[in-house]
Formats: C-alpha cells, structure tokens, sequence
C-alpha cells in the first residue's frame, strides 16, 4: 500500500472519529480521557524516559482525567495530587534540568489542554450585546475542529504554491503566504459555518475563527520545536502515514487553551 493511500486511510478515520466525538458524548468523554494518555506517552518516548516511568506518569495523567470526567472520586480535596508524584519521578531521573523541565511543562501543557477541549462542552459564553448566555456546545467543538482543520489544510497548499517567504526557522517549511492563506480561508470558512449552523448575531465569531487560526500555528511550532530538541522527525508512529498523535493533536491543544479563554473571559459582542 503506497504512503498516500495510507495517510488517506488514516487521516479520513482520525477525521470521522474527531468528528463522532463531537456528536457522541460517551466517545468525547473516551477521547479525552485517552488522547491526553497517548500524547504523554509519546513526549516521554521521544525523550527517551525508561517505559516503566512513561507508564507511571500516564496513569497520573489518567488519573486527573478520570476525576475531572467524573469516572472517579478525588483521592483528596484536590484534583492534582497525583501531578505532585508526576514532578517526583521526573525529578528522579536522570536527564538534564532542560530536558526535564520540557516534560514536565509539554506534560502539563497537554493536561491543560484537554481539560479546557472537555470544559468548552459545558462552558456558558456571555453575548454582551444582547445580555444574554449560551452554552458552548457540540456545534462549536465542530466548528473549532473545522477551523483547525481548514487553516491546516489550506496553509499547506497555498504554502507549496505560492510560497517563498519561510515563516519561522522552526519549521522551514511553513511560509508566511501559506499561513495567511490558511488564515483568510479560515475566515471564509467562518462566513459559511456561520449561516449553516445559524450563529448567534456578531463579530464575535469571526474574530474567534481568527484566534484559532493564529492559535493553531503557534501550537504547530510548538510541536516542531519539541520534536527539534528531540531530534525527532516524529512525535511517534500510531497514525500511518502521519507520525504520532501528537503529531496530528498539536494545533488543537493551544487552540483548546485559547479558545476557553476567549469565551471564558472575553464577552461576546
């Protein structure tokens, strides 16, 4: 089977089990308790961690997702307790202060991010305009995906187009055309979600598919400059054809983090 037909294969699952999941709360709930745990794992392996401790420190992420979805009870008052045994074992190891730093930091990071991906199910956004909430429900998880998605997508075609102006030494391959490419699409996209879906009156919408935009660029440099220091070309090999979850989960984990922000914080208008 050639490398195309296998990354098709692949990409179109990944995309309809993202997909489902937004329509399915028991498999969003399996998602966010799983993808945190593979995305760890593979930080760890890319900087070399002994398996027993990668699987230590999985079933302390694990842990925290079960508590906050609600599948178990807290071992104490707080929610995090097992991060502090998650900072003890990496502080045991053997590695250098910067790479053991990385970990815990891309560690938490990755925690942070999915549980602000599961808060945005239930979160309540404020309509300034006309004094009036909503949920934040199944709809705009979907859109987000499409947002990341779109910019994604056409950032990568416009950027092997028209493309000369490298955008960061990170990744030589992003260009400054192809993210605003990717940019201006994800607007058009916005303009289209908004009437399909019947969004809430105001701009707010098309300045968050900005945000995610941007956001999903930044979270892509992040990952590359990781898997640079790690001297990896992959964050792993459980997707054929595409690398690791971490790999395909990067944009949406900044995205995830700046989007309950925004709607957190910033009333709509």
């Amino acid at each position: 089977m050639s490398n195309i037909v296998l990354r098709a294969i692949t990409g179109t699952f990944f995309v309809s089990l993202m997909v489902a999941s937004t329509q399915l709360p028991w498999l969003f709930d399996i998602l966010c308790l799983v993808f945190p745990a593979l995305c760890v794992w593979e930080l760890m392996r890319m900087f070399r961690y002994k398996i027993w401790v990668s699987i230590f420190v999985i079933t302390g992420i694990s842990t925290i997702m079960s508590i906050r979805l609600g599948y178990i009870e807290p071992i104490s008052n707080y929610d995090f307790t097992p991060l502090i045994f998650i900072i003890f074992i990496l502080a045991a190891q053997k590695k250098s202060e910067k790479i053991s730093t990385l970990t815990l930091v891309g560690i938490i990071y990755i925690l942070a991010s999915f549980l602000f991906y599961q808060k945005l199910m239930h979160i309540e956004i404020i309509n300034s305009k006309y004094n009036a909430t909503a949920c934040f429900d199944n709809t705009f998880i979907l859109c987000m995906l499409i947002f990341i998605w779109t910019n994604d997508s056409f950032a990568y075609l416009i950027g092997r187009k028209i493309g000369k102006t490298p955008l960061s030494s990170i990744s030589p391959k992003k260009t400054i055309e192809g993210t605003l490419g990717g940019l201006v699409c994800t607007i058009g996209v916005a303009f289209l979600l908004k009437y399909i879906y019947i969004i809430p009156e105001g701009n707010w919408f098309y300045v968050w598919a900005l945000l995610v935009s941007l956001s999903a660029t930044v979270g892509d440099l992040l990952e590359s400059k990781v898997k640079r220091i790690a001297g990896v070309k992959d964050s792993g090999n459980l997707l054929p054809g595409h690398g690791g979850f971490l790999d395909r989960l990067d944009a949406m984990l900044f995205c995830s983090i700046i989007s309950y922000l925004f709607f957190k914080f910033v009333p709509l208008f």
